[in-house]
């Protein structure tokens, strides 16, 4: 669409403080945007993967920012050709496609900063280690976990032998860790940092005039590489992945090509009703550049899928006159374990030039297209265009509202009668 105009407004309410949550907005943006883009499409005829299939992006497309797209953004049409199939052949389906930035952009410097220091060396057969320094906190999000992966894959050496640990200095180089970023740059700073080691650890095995063997591969290779390492105890190796290369905000817009963030990712979801018009299945289609940990990469993915279905049907926090009606946390909403549907994830592999092995964010990847999705598949079992979070007066949100809800989910109307 080569006109472009967006309008987002901040309304300060007394309503209790709220903070950024699950993708600084974009959550609400791709509701409104899928949800229109639905409508057209209903407009003109067509359902609502053709709609999309004819106007999702390709490389050298420009974002509505204007911003030119690299050879990487042929992950979104991927994702939504991993789940046209099992769009086509559902009754109560809806569709949506999200995006999800990484990295802070709006020109800030950005980096992912990694020490390796070479630990040990009491004269004990496995007394030789890698203390590995990452400015980017753990929180269970898997970034430690990506990390030692990292240097396994260019060291060859065990994980066994590597520990993680978060570093002040570092920490204060990396900054917050949010925005998608973590693994994307550590990995990055990782890859080069390891490398460094590498080349000292091949000097040693020249001056001995050993052969390299990989030790995951070869048993009798660990002793020779033990003895190897040892001699480097006591060294330090720094790599560091920095970028600046984002737009300041305020840039004029006669600026060709600006740049808003490091990367993205991109997802098609696809949900399922069932002829109740509850919740039966969930598709989850989502490029991530490079899985580096798919399990816990598909296992992020469901969670996004959760906190999506619960943001679309049924999560509030009503309060009258700025006060909270409720502050236990089952009144909040949140779908149970034992409400969820099935979730299919379908990890998508199409690398960007930006991070390390490619990877790009996957933080809130999963669930920025979930709301409209859902709100695609109720129209699709009983016709009716719904345009307010949540949808508590669907059929698919009844099993997880609150009793203390229950009452009044007629009095705050979220859908609209075509």
């Amino acid at each position: 669409m080569p006109n472009v105009d967006v309008e987002s407004k901040a309304v300060y309410t007394h309503n209790p403080n709220a903070g950024a949550m699950r993708g600084f907005g974009s959550n609400q943006a791709q509701f409104a945007m899928e949800s229109v883009l639905d409508m057209l499409a209903e407009r003109i005829g067509v359902d609502g993967w053709e709609i999309r299939a004819r106007n999702i992006l390709n490389p050298g497309d420009a974002f509505g920012t204007g911003q030119i797209m690299r050879e990487s953004i042929r992950g979104a049409r991927a994702t939504l050709e991993a789940v046209k199939d099992v769009y086509k052949r559902s009754k109560h389906k809806g569709i949506a496609c999200g995006v999800k930035s990484t990295g802070l952009g709006n020109g800030t410097i950005e980096g992912g900063y990694i020490k390796i220091r070479v630990v040990g060396g009491d004269g004990s057969r496995d007394d030789v280690g890698l203390e590995i320094l990452n400015g980017y906190t753990e929180m269970g999000q898997g970034v430690y976990t990506a990390t030692i992966q990292a240097v396994c894959q260019e060291t060859g050496f065990p994980a066994d032998i590597m520990t993680v640990k978060w570093d002040k200095e570092l920490g204060e180089q990396c900054g917050e860790t949010w925005a998608s970023r973590g693994t994307t740059l550590s990995c990055a700073a990782a890859q080069r940092a390891a490398r460094q080691l590498m080349a000292d650890l091949d000097e040693v095995r020249r001056n001995q005039d050993t052969t390299f063997k990989q030790v995951r591969l070869d048993p009798d290779a660990r002793d020779e590489t033990h003895e190897a390492l040892r001699t480097l105890v006591g060294r330090e190796y720094y790599g560091e992945c920095v970028y600046k290369f984002t737009t300041r905000p305020g840039t004029p817009e006669s600026v060709l090509n600006p740049t808003t963030h490091l990367t993205f990712s991109y997802a098609t979801q696809v949900v399922i009703l069932d002829d109740e018009g509850r919740l039966e299945r969930v598709v989850v289609a989502n490029d991530v550049g490079r899985a580096i940990n798919p399990r816990l990469c598909a296992e992020q993915m469901e969670g996004g899928v959760h906190m999506g279905l619960g943001y679309a049907l049924s999560e509030d926090f009503p309060s009258t006159a700025g006060v909270p009606d409720s502050l236990r946390l089952r009144d909040l909403g949140i779908v149970s374990a034992k409400q969820m549907p099935e979730v299919d994830v379908i990890l998508i592999e199409v690398p960007d030039e930006v991070g390390g092995y490619g990877a790009k964010g996957v933080g809130e990847i999963g669930c920025v297209a979930t709301a409209p999705a859902v709100a695609s598949a109720l129209h699709a079992y009983d016709g009716i265009r719904r345009f307010r979070l949540p949808m508590q007066d669907a059929p698919a949100a009844a099993p997880s509202i609150p009793k203390t809800r229950r009452a009044a989910r007629g009095s705050r109307p979220s859908r609209v009668a075509k």
